[in-house]
């Protein structure tokens, strides 16, 4: 038994402590019931209350380390870094035509920096940060016609760096200029017809007051 035992040992020594502990009580139950069975005349029912004993002992180890797994399950999920996952951006329009658009992100804690990146290419050669803050959202303006790639991480105060959102793709296409100017005229023609009213009204009245 010395030898079974030198060898059990040995390659429990790779183990987590409480799970060496466990494993290891159990089998010295094994071996003690085992010599004490062997070396015995008592009827076998003894044997088989040591062996119940056994089971006991064995269920007691397994819940133990199964409460080990689950501590240590909880304190990975707990302890990992919110850094770890990247953060939803989201754009409040894929085609801007109105000359601006939003940038706006979420899972973020409020003690950590974004950083935005801007490029023309969607693989972020020559990338410009756009922003970097602690705000959730973002107006982009004065951008020419053309597609415009985006993608957000998390900075902590250490200067670490979280994952990359997933990018965020806007196409700018302004309004042609004759569209622009045909809105202009046909504001100015509807100004001047709502003056031309007033001042003709405004004649009328007075005529009528002098008569």
């Amino acid at each position: 038994m010395l030898p079974v035992m030198a060898e059990w040992k040995t390659n429990f020594a790779a183990l987590p402590r409480p799970l060496v502990i466990a494993v290891s009580t159990r089998h010295l139950v094994v071996a003690k019931i085992m010599d004490t069975s062997l070396n015995s005349s008592e009827p076998t029912s003894r044997f088989t209350r040591s062996i119940g004993r056994l089971s006991l002992v064995g269920t007691r180890a397994a819940r133990l380390v199964q409460g080990q797994i689950r501590g240590a399950v909880l304190c990975l999920l707990v302890c990992m870094p919110s850094l770890s996952f990247a953060l939803d951006l989201q754009a409040d329009t894929d085609v801007a035509t109105a000359g601006y658009y939003q940038l706006k992100w979420q899972g973020v804690a409020d003690n950590v920096n974004v950083e935005i990146q801007e490029a023309d290419n969607a693989r972020f050669r020559n990338a410009e940060t756009l922003y970097q803050g602690r705000d959730r959202a973002r107006v982009v303006t004065g951008r020419s016609d053309g597609t415009y790639y985006y993608r957000a991480r998390r900075v902590d105060v250490n200067g670490s760096t979280g994952a990359w959102s997933d990018i965020v793709k806007v196409q700018v296409e302004h309004h042609p200029l004759s569209r622009a100017f045909g809105f202009f005229t046909v504001g100015a023609i509807v100004f001047l017809s709502i003056l031309i009213a007033i001042l003709i009204g405004n004649r009328r009245y007075h005529s009528k007051e002098s008569q």
